[in-house]
């Protein structure tokens, strides 16, 4: 049993080593490590996302235990070395498209742990194959058009989280051409028979794959009530629904 680590020791470790990019994951951009009493306040960047976020883990208490495992740990350096595994993995699992946000002096918490959602156990989103798609040639030759251009930003299915991944719906975001910082929302559509929340998931996701390219707006001539309920607002004068990339 190791003796309590303490606080300005815990501070000082992780701010080394969280600091460092590659230590944590390749889009990640350290800003500082700091303690607000009880927690380890870690601010960063994320890709090319214009927003400060920050995690809140709880400081080592005694006898000290993995921020990750929950296990005990023998060392300072176990405990670093593994809170530095739990923000990788959390990045590369999206929490920042997952977690709550709270607006914080000089940052926006994604609060952690993320609560289990119930609804998204049913499905998951990930990149399209468009071998996969149930689109005809004619069709697929035009939605791979923005990617050979180079204005595609993502391209995103949602499947069925079971052994058949079915298929549930595709949005579909690419840079305008003619407006800069601007990114269109050019499809986003699921199939019939497929609840709302594939299609908030899907929208939610599109925006934030907008903010992490670095676009300050998203455009787009789609008509969903999803849309409305994640930020979305008609432009006046126009066709278009607008909203800032950082607000979803």
């Amino acid at each position: 049993m190791i003796a309590p680590l303490p606080v300005e020791a815990v501070v000082r470790v992780a701010r080394e080593r969280v600091m460092r990019q590659v230590a944590v994951a390749e889009d990640f951009h350290g800003l500082d490590v700091v303690s607000d009493g009880s927690h380890l306040v870690i601010t960063f960047r994320w890709k090319s996302n214009p927003t400060s976020f920050g995690v809140r883990i709880p400081l080592p208490e005694d006898p000290p235990e993995s921020p990750w495992t929950g296990l005990p740990i023998d060392s300072l350096d176990e405990f670093v070395s593994d809170l530095v595994g739990l923000l990788g993995e959390e990045l590369g699992t999206g929490i920042v498209y997952r977690a709550e946000r709270v607006p914080r002096d000089g940052y926006v918490e994604l609060v952690h742990p993320v609560p289990w959602q119930p609804d998204r156990s049913e499905f998951y989103l990930k990149p399209v194959d468009p071998r996969e798609v149930p689109w005809s040639w004619a069709e697929l030759k035009g939605r791979l058009r923005s990617r050979a251009d180079g204005l595609l930003i993502s391209w995103t299915c949602a499947v069925t989280n079971d052994e058949h991944t079915r298929f549930l719906g595709q949005a579909r975001l690419s840079w305008d051409a003619s407006r800069p910082l601007v990114a269109r929302l050019g499809a986003v559509e699921v199939e019939d028979g497929v609840p709302s929340a594939v299609l908030t998931a899907l929208a939610r996701g599109a925006v934030h794959d907008a903010a992490d390219a670095g676009a300050s707006l998203v455009v787009t001539t789609q008509r969903h009530s999803a849309l409305l309920g994640i930020g979305f607002r008609p432009v006046p004068g126009g066709d278009e629904w607008a909203i800032a990339a950082v607000d979803a």
